[in-house]
Formats: C-alpha cells, structure tokens, sequence
C-alpha cells in the first residue's frame, strides 16, 4: 500500500512538473514567419498585380517581392518593397500588389520574400509573361510574303471581346474574329513588290471601339535568281562565288550544301569557306559536289 501510494504521488508530481512546465516551452518554441503564397492577378504589357499572403508571426517584418527574367534570381530586376500596414500577430494577412514599368511580351519569374529577426522565407516562385503590344502582326513579323493568305496574330487590349480586321482603312468590308491565334487572312490583291495593309480595330465592352492598328507586309512572288556558282581551292579556303539578285526583296541569304549537309551564310557574292570545316571537300576535293 505505502508503495502504491509512493507510485502515485511520483506520477501527480511528474504530470504537474510537465504541466508548469509547457508554458515555458511554449513560449521559447521557435516561430517561423511565412510567405505563404503569391498569386498573379492580372497582367498587362507592361504590369503585373498580385496576390500575397505572409504571417509574420508578431515580429516585424520586411516585406518585398522580387522579379527577375532568370529563374536563379542572380539579379533581380525588381525588388518592390511592400509595406506590411497590418496588426503584428500570428494571423496571415493578404496584399494586393502591383508592379509596373515592366518590359512588354516578356517572360519573368517572381518571389516574395518576408525578412524577420529569425531569417528570411521565400515564397514558391511562379512565372508570368507580359503581354505584347496592343496591335497586329503578320506572319510571325515577317517583311514578305509569296502568297495572299498569311496568318494575322491579333494582340488584344485587356477587357477586349474580339477583333474587326479589314484591307480597308474605312473598314467598309469588316470582318469579325474572335481573340485567337492564329487568324486566317486573305490579302488585297496586289501587284508584286508592293506592300499590302491590314486594319485591325477591337471590340471592347459597352459597345466601345479600340484606335485602328495596322500592319504592312510586302507581297513578291517573283523568285530569286543565281547565276555563275564557281569554286576554287585556294590553300585551306574554298572560295564560292555566286551572283544572286531579286526583284522586290534582295538576297538576303545564301544557303550552301555539300554531303547532305548545308551552310546558311549572309549573302556575298564571294563565300569563303574553311576547308577545316568542310572535311568533305578536304578529302577529295575534286569529286564533292557544292550545290547552292
């Protein structure tokens, strides 16, 4: 019985020593204040708005979001100071965010970072593009073309709900899309060599109406043309000349193969090639065959 009751007393004061005891510890438990999430918003050519969500943990925080257009952040281009303006506590709290002068139809990469007296917390990192300028482009931003139907890629204002593309600036014949990409288009018949035009206006709530945007493209269907392809050994260099003229669009490039394989060279009537590079022309020069 005495041992019992000496069993029983060690037990009372062990579970009272861990009772007075956790408060103790629990205010010496190491708090780790958070970045919880960063969320975009919105995006448009050149801002961003975002969503953040931090809980300091009651101690003072510093509080920023960092861009960089290399997902390493070795250099940041941004690093947007946000003011916390909320009670220290233990509660997350949300920011509403925006960073602005950014680079048009750029790719970045974003973070934020809550800075205490216990050390810094990055948030995950997520990516966004910015959007390209307002307008249209023509097959990919090409400056020719050799035939009437091209692709029209319509980069849309934000709030947009289509876009009108005409070959006339009076938009008597209109015909209406919706934002895509690509959109099928047919040129205004033109002669060869010279430009042709595409309007473009979009539609915007409330019946509203963007400004005009245009863009121009050169339609030639006259091929290029070479003539006198000689070649000759010269030590370690082989020299290729090759006369290449074009009506409405210069050569702008020459492309020459040998042994199934080919080299994209800027346009020169005289091409130097250096037999190191060209193993096949080294090894039985006489035979190889150089076509252009």
């Amino acid at each position: 019985m005495t041992s019992k009751s000496t069993w029983m007393r060690g037990l009372i004061a062990a579970l009272t020593a861990l009772f007075l005891l956790a408060p103790s510890l629990s205010a010496n438990a190491v708090v780790t204040p958070l970045a919880k999430s960063l969320d975009v918003l919105a995006v448009d050519t050149t801002e961003v708005q975002f969503s953040l969500v931090a809980n300091a943990e009651s101690l003072t925080p510093m509080l920023s979001i960092q861009l960089a257009t290399d997902y390493s952040f070795a250099a940041p281009v941004v690093n947007q100071s946000v003011a916390w303006n909320q009670p220290l506590d233990n509660q997350d709290h949300e920011f509403v965010v925006s960073v602005a002068d950014l680079n048009q139809d750029t790719l970045y990469f974003a973070r934020a970072v809550l800075a205490t007296s216990v050390g810094t917390h990055y948030s995950e990192m997520l990516a966004f593009r910015t959007l390209p300028p307002v307008g249209i482009v023509i097959n990919e931003g090409a400056t020719h073309t050799n035939a009437t139907d091209v692709s029209v890629v319509a980069n849309a204002p934000v709030g947009a709900l289509a876009v009108e593309l005409s070959n006339s600036a009076t938009f008597t014949a209109v015909v209406q899309e919706a934002i895509n990409e690509p959109l099928p288009w047919t040129l205004a018949t033109v002669a060869s060599g010279e430009t042709a035009t595409v309007y473009a206006r979009f539609l915007l709530a409330g019946d509203a109406t963007s400004a005009t945007f245009t863009a121009d493209i050169v339609f030639d269907d006259v091929a290029p043309t070479l003539s006198g392809l000689l070649t000759e050994r010269l030590g370690s260099t082989l020299i290729a000349n090759q006369i290449g003229t074009d009506a409405h669009s210069d050569v702008m490039r020459l492309e020459y193969g040998y042994a199934a394989k080919s080299v994209s060279r800027p346009y020169s009537e005289e091409l130097e090639f250096s037999l190191t590079a060209l193993p096949e022309f080294n090894q039985s020069p006489a035979s190889t065959k150089i076509s252009v």
